[in-house]
């Protein structure tokens, strides 16, 4: 997965916030504000991340880009026109 937010939408980088507190400084938290309008868009898999397996061996089924966006309204219509494109598997 992974996540694309336009405008200037208010959020918290928690390594930021927590400076030399953070106990994962490899990791990339980003908190955003609730009700925010979201667009999936799906993206292929690249060799690296086919390889990965769950606690169970199973290989990823699909891979997301989300797109966080301010204007819920106006992320609505778009994913209504993205759903009428999507392929269905």
């Amino acid at each position: 997965m992974e996540v694309e937010a336009s405008g200037k939408i208010p959020h918290l980088d928690m390594n930021a916030v927590l400076g030399t507190k953070s106990v994962f400084k490899t990791e990339s938290e980003i908190l955003f504000p609730p009700f925010l309008g979201l667009e999936l868009g799906p993206m292929e898999l690249n060799e690296r991340e086919k390889s990965y397996r769950d606690m169970d061996g199973d290989s990823p089924k699909a891979k997301y880009k989300i797109y966080l966006r301010e204007d819920i309204e106006g992320a609505k219509a778009g994913q209504a026109k993205k759903l009428s494109q999507k392929k269905r598997f």
